[in-house]
């Protein structure tokens, strides 16, 4: 748990909580801010750098030549983006190659 003067953070789904009868301050907002910082962003850094479909850091030491050929597919920005796009009104497109059959299909 976070050192805070005036604000807490649940321990079980990382919520920060501040009472509501007492004015935010720069200091308190900074304290959460830091918080986050240190314990929360390198997880959020590694969602992301899957999401951009950037490859793992290997290292020689802890991987084999074999294990350290990693083919990325971009699966988790697909998707989010469909999914994100569905939600808001926009239908995913499926098409075929062939004319005749993506007609009949659509």
């Amino acid at each position: 748990m976070g050192q805070f003067t005036n604000g807490s953070i649940r321990e079980d789904n990382n919520i920060f909580i501040f009472p509501k009868d007492l004015e935010l301050t720069n200091k308190d907002l900074l304290e959460f801010i830091n918080y986050h910082r240190q314990n929360m962003a390198n997880k959020y850094r590694k969602k992301l750098d899957r999401y951009k479909g950037k490859a793992p850091k290997n290292t020689v030491e802890s991987q084999s030549l074999l294990k350290k050929n990693n083919l990325i597919v971009d699966m988790p920005k697909y998707l989010v983006d469909t999914l994100n796009g569905f939600f808001v009104g926009i239908p995913p497109t499926l098409k075929i190659d062939d004319k005749d059959k993506n007609a009949a299909f659509q």
